[in-house]
């Protein structure tokens, strides 16, 4: 997948994402808990298996300054990571 593409969405299962997580630069939990009550069962990945947390709580103007500011400089953890 990553000779061909510099992003993969839609990993589910724990085990393969930790096995190629060394191919990835970064990997982002982008959590919506509190838009959407339902838990996806099929996804058994953690948030702490992730380097980087995204809230998508607000609008999509709010979610894509937070994508932005991540591309631009997502070693720079601050606040509006967690």
């Amino acid at each position: 997948m990553f000779e061909e593409y510099d992003i993969y969405v839609g990993i589910r299962r724990r085990e393969e994402f930790i096995a190629s997580k060394h191919l990835a630069n970064v990997s982002v939990w982008v959590d919506a808990s509190e838009r959407i009550d339902e838990k996806d069962r099929s996804l058994d990945i953690l948030e702490s298996d992730c380097d980087v947390t995204i809230t998508n709580n607000e609008g999509i103007e709010e979610l894509a300054m937070k994508v932005r500011l991540l591309c631009w400089g997502w070693s720079l953890r601050s606040e509006w990571v967690k």
